[in-house]
């Protein structure tokens, strides 16, 4: 009888997503790239500049380290992974409790 929370998270954007995504049954969301260009967020200047500069056909979803789906701004990195294949990325923090429905 352990509720376990839901966490709602990926292209959530104003409150009425937020209120959306909790009358969906969510106990919350998680909301990122909304507050990249913040003051209070420290990634660089050039990194939060090519967030203000990208066009919307610019985003694309990739799959994460930990294998979740992402939006990531397509760059030079991306094209790589297109040309090469899959490049192995050890990531420490693949949880086994994060699934994709």
């Amino acid at each position: 009888g352990r509720k376990i929370p839901i966490i709602a998270a990926g292209g959530i954007y104003t409150g009425k997503d937020i209120a959306r995504m909790l009358s969906k049954g969510a106990s919350g969301v998680q909301m990122a790239t909304r507050f990249v260009c913040t003051e209070e967020c420290d990634v660089s200047r050039e990194f939060k500049q090519a967030y203000l500069d990208a066009k919307e056909e610019d985003i694309v979803i990739i799959n994460s380290p930990v294998g979740l789906p992402g939006r990531a701004i397509r760059n030079k990195f991306l094209k790589d992974l297109e040309i090469k294949g899959r490049i192995k990325i050890r990531c420490p923090y693949r949880y086994r409790c994060l699934r994709r429905q």
